[in-house]
């Protein structure tokens, strides 16, 4: 099963988002919800929390995921450390490996296994250490701990004055090795402009410069582009996380209606699509209706880019319950492993040419068409009458 997860989180990175939630909201064991304030000795299994300020401090025997304005994960995890926010500082002991993004992350704790992060800026303090492989992203990387293992690093600029166990293959626009730095291995960077090493650093494998072909894109847009799509992926995989803990009813309400009525989610949501504009151009034609029109127009807009991002939400949930029902041979999935994996697979899917534009078509159709279909049976269907009194 944990092989499964990792699989459907493995990207499970930020969005540098300011979420507006005034209260915390958590999931205990992808289940049960409870109040982050809680008082809790340790956790057993897995832990989802959520909220504007999330500040953790429990030892957890599985992993931890945090989504927040700011996240404070000051606990020791058995796990893995899965955050996304504005703000992350992992302090606490991690047994497996970090992801996380987001605008700032610091990490000052100890990790066992890899740490995959993108931001736009990055320290590693010096109490931090990550005793396998650093696969780091960013602005600004500063790594002043130590890294057990390789140190693949893309940004603009990546400062060194710490200890990296064996290889450094960096690619940005400014290298800055300090005195402190310790390399067990080679540094190998891709740069346009030289690195800029101390006499007092050391270096075991030797310094070797990859030059930028004049005809190529320059390390400072090739690093900006692997963290655009990998925010992209992860605004995605958030949204689709605060979903699922927070609306669980609307989204399998949603996936159930197009998997048992896709013909009519699909006819619905060609009329969705198609109506509104020709009303809007009806009601400028009219003049009187002109601002009436603005307002429909605005609305469709409004709906379908709602309809299209939530699409890849509650399709994904959808496929991602049958993947994971067939791989397990069982007759219910975890709600929360189903829309990860199957909003991953989506947003894969929809970077291969015409075949991605056309899926993501129609799950913004379907999603659509099933939520019209929703919402008019809840706005129009007609109350029951109230149950007679029982005869004495």
């Amino acid at each position: 099963m944990r092989n499964r997860k990792g699989f459907a989180l493995v990207l499970l990175l930020s969005v540098i988002l300011l979420l507006g939630w005034q209260g915390p909201v958590s999931a205990q064991n992808a289940g049960a919800r409870q109040e982050k304030g809680a008082t809790q000795l340790g956790i057993n299994g897995d832990y989802f929390t959520a909220g504007n300020t999330v500040d953790f401090t429990e030892k957890i025997a599985g992993d931890l995921y945090a989504a927040g304005n700011d996240v404070l994960a000051q606990g020791d995890t058995g796990g893995d450390v899965l955050a996304v926010g504005r703000s992350i500082n992992v302090g606490g002991n991690v047994g497996g490996s970090i992801r996380a993004a987001g605008s700032q992350v610091t990490v000052g704790g100890k990790t066992l296994r890899n740490a995959t992060i993108a931001c736009q800026q990055l320290a590693i303090t010096q109490e931090g250490l990550i005793s396998g492989n650093a696969y780091l992203a960013g602005q600004t990387i500063d790594v002043n701990g130590k890294v057990g293992g390789d140190l693949r690093a893309a940004a603009s600029t990546v400062v060194i004055n710490g200890e990296i166990g064996r290889d450094a293959q960096i690619t940005a626009d400014r290298v800055v090795v300090l005195p402190g730095a310790k390399i067990g291995g080679a540094l190998k960077y891709c740069s346009k402009n030289p690195a800029e090493i101390s006499p007092e650093a050391q270096i075991e494998g030797g310094v070797t410069q990859i030059p930028v072909s004049p005809g190529g894109a320059s390390a400072k847009h090739a690093g900006f582009s692997i963290i655009r799509a990998l925010l992209s992926l992860a605004a995605l995989l958030l949204a689709a996380l605060v979903f699922v803990l927070l609306l669980p009813r609307c989204v399998y309400r949603v996936a159930t209606t197009v998997r048992t009525q896709p013909w009519l989610c699909l006819g619905i949501g060609c009329a969705g699509m198609l109506v509104p504009p020709f009303l809007a151009i009806i009601l400028f034609i009219t003049v009187v209706g002109m601002q009436l029109g603005w307002i429909v127009l605005a609305g469709y807009l409004a709906f379908l880019s709602a309809g299209f991002l939530l699409g890849r939400i509650m399709i994904g949930f959808l496929a991602g319950g049958l993947i994971l029902r067939a791989l397990e041979k069982r007759d219910r999935a975890s709600a929360v492993w189903s829309v990860l994996l199957g909003a991953t697979l989506l947003k894969l899917v929809s970077y291969i040419p015409v075949l991605g534009w056309l899926i993501g078509l129609f799950t913004g159709i379907f999603t659509m068409g099933a939520l019209l279909y929703l919402a008019g049976r809840t706005w129009f269907q007609p109350e029951p009458p109230p149950e007679a009194p029982a005869q004495p």
